[in-house]
């Protein structure tokens, strides 16, 4: 069987060092755990991106990965360049 559109970003992500996906036009992201849990497989706008930590404390997925030496606590991520995840 071939795998389904979910299957091949999914392991696109994993395969390259991505946490999930983002897309700033309409404020959505999600993990790589939990893929695509909008059903909007076809959004053409949504982009790899790493789990960053927000300057409110929440994680979120932005365009640039947390360096080792930074504090993720302490990031101060603009939220205009990362969306929010929930937990």
């Amino acid at each position: 069987m071939n795998p389904t559109l979910r299957e091949i970003v999914e392991t696109y992500l994993r395969q390259n060092g991505f946490d999930g996906l983002y897309n700033l036009w309409i404020e959505c992201g999600c993990t790589v755990d939990d893929l695509m849990p909008c059903e909007r497989a076809d959004e053409v706008n949504c982009t790899a991106g790493y789990r960053v930590r927000l300057e409110d404390g929440g994680w979120g997925i932005g365009p640039r990965p947390e360096r080792a030496s930074e504090d993720p606590d302490r990031a101060g991520v603009d939220l205009a360049h990362s969306i929010g995840l929930d937990g």
